[in-house]
């Protein structure tokens, strides 16, 4: 049985065409697929609500607007989107970036921390003992933004300045049988020491991102230009529609 065609949204398509957004560039900003971003245009599928409030507050569109899907309006009532709109919009948030970033910071750290709480606290009947997988719940939560967002890039490069000087001590003789990794730690081999003579070797230590665990340097390390190297990994899951 074929499923039922929605009107095409010409809010979307609209908006994207007054910000000269791809639909790439646009499904990148809000943390969607671009084949969402064709079938709302399309009218294979309808706009909810929360990517519809995304728009809005990564564009400056109307959220109204975007959902009756009939043509698009700007943040202030009765006022059209231009290219104007979007840029003025995009330059209010990214002028204030790193200070908005740390006041969410904040927020959520609080309100994260209130869940939390309340996961900790005894619910009625069975209702107990939630608080372990409300937490695997956050952590895949982190994950599915950082994979949706494509965060990644940008979460080791922050990770990279923390990085830090660990000391490794071994003996010569473990240290060459690393080969190329001890020499990627920092270990120069002197011929002239024996296999069982020991070496400890300051190696430069970069955090993983590994949501839910401390990936701040350990207290008193020494720290550490981040090395020029790039870092290539898989994300989590697929952009979601």
């Amino acid at each position: 049985m074929k499923s039922k065609r929605t009107k095409k949204n010409l809010s979307v398509l609209e908006l994207r065409t007054a910000a000269k957004l791809t639909q790439g560039e646009l499904a990148t900003l809000i943390g969607a697929s671009k084949i969402a971003v064709t079938s709302w245009e399309r009218g294979v599928k309808r706009l909810s609500p929360p990517f519809a409030h995304r728009i809005h507050m990564a564009t400056g569109g109307s959220v109204s607007s975007l959902l009756r899907g009939q043509g698009i309006k700007g943040p202030s009532p009765g006022v059209s989107y231009t290219q104007e709109t979007f840029r003025v919009w995009r330059k209010t948030f990214a002028g204030n970036a790193p200070a908005l970033a740390a006041r969410f910071g904040e927020l959520a750290g609080d309100s994260i921390g209130l869940i939390l709480k309340a996961a900790a606290t005894q619910g009625a009947g069975k209702a107990k003992d939630r608080l372990p997988a409300v937490w695997v719940s956050l952590i895949q939560w982190m994950e599915r933004t950082v994979s949706s967002f494509r965060l990644l890039p940008e979460i080791d490069t922050q990770l990279a300045n923390r990085s830090y000087l660990a000391p490794i001590t071994m003996s010569y003789g473990d240290w060459r049988k690393t080969g190329s990794a001890g020499k990627m730690l920092g270990f120069k081999d002197d011929r002239t020491r024996g296999d069982s003579e020991v070496v400890t070797v300051e190696a430069r230590q970069q955090p993983d991102w590994w949501p839910g665990t401390d990936m701040r340097p350990p207290p008193g390390s020494k720290p550490c230009p981040p090395a020029r190297v790039k870092v290539v990994r898989k994300t989590f899951d697929k952009p979601g529609s």
